[in-house]
This record gives C-alpha cells, structure tokens and sequence, in this order.
C-alpha cells in the first residue's frame, strides 16, 4: 500500500490558503499512484485555530472547504483532519473521503488541556473508530 504523506504547515485562519495547499497535495498523491493521502491535524483552519473555533462564519466557511474537497476526490482515499459541526456541538475529526464521497469519519476523543492546548473549550470529545481501507 502507498501512502502519500503530507507535511504541510497550515496557517491558522487561513482557509482558503490551506485549502489550496491541501488540493495541490491531493493532485500529487494521485500522480504518484498513492493509495492513501493523508494531511496532519486540522489542515484546514490550522491548529489551533483557537477562539476561531467559537465564530459560526469560520466554522461554516471551514466545512465548505471541507465539503468542496472531497467532492474532488477520485480513487486515492483522503483523510481529511477539520472540524465538524454536529448539534451545535463542534468535533475534531478525520473524514475518510474517495470517489467525492465521504467514507466514514472518525473523532478525537483525547482532548488535550493543558498548556497551549486548550481543546475541551473548543471540541466535544467524540467515538472514535477504526477505519479501515
């Protein structure tokens, strides 16, 4: 299995920058005949994206993004690291993503607090799963 890993440096707030970044990767990964591509945390808003979090138009305009992504997708599975609104509740997740679709999605349930991270007063803790490709 090829695995196309992406070490990019989002910048926090910077959506459309991020996103553009993350498409330009993706389009790699599909010329280097990679099975999986996958980007590191919250790729799309950058971390930690902090009080950010808490304004409805970012978290809105950041699963637009997300939303426009993975109807590119094509036969190279994305794992997509953004957030996610459900129920007025806002997760820290993975979205598995191919064909413009999206596969599954997995939640981060170790929020860190302490320090600079400062997840609990963002992200609801969510299940997590196992994925698998």
């Amino acid at each position: 299995m090829k695995i196309f890993v992406c070490q990019t440096a989002p910048k926090v707030g910077a959506l459309k920058e991020n996103a553009t970044i993350i498409r330009q990767n993706y389009k790699k990964s599909q010329l280097s005949a990679a099975e999986i591509c996958v980007f590191p945390e919250l790729c799309i808003t950058g971390y930690l994206a902090e009080d950010l979090f808490l304004k409805k138009d970012f978290v809105d305009k950041s699963y637009k993004y997300a939303q426009e992504i993975i109807q590119e997708t094509g036969e190279t599975y994305l794992l997509l690291p953004t957030i996610l609104r459900e129920n007025d509740l806002l997760y820290n997740v993975v979205i598995i993503a191919q064909n413009g679709k999206i596969i599954k999605t997995t939640y981060k349930n170790e929020l860190p607090n302490h320090g600079v991270f400062d997840e609990r007063r963002y992200f609801t803790p969510g299940k997590s799963n196992i994925i698998n490709i």
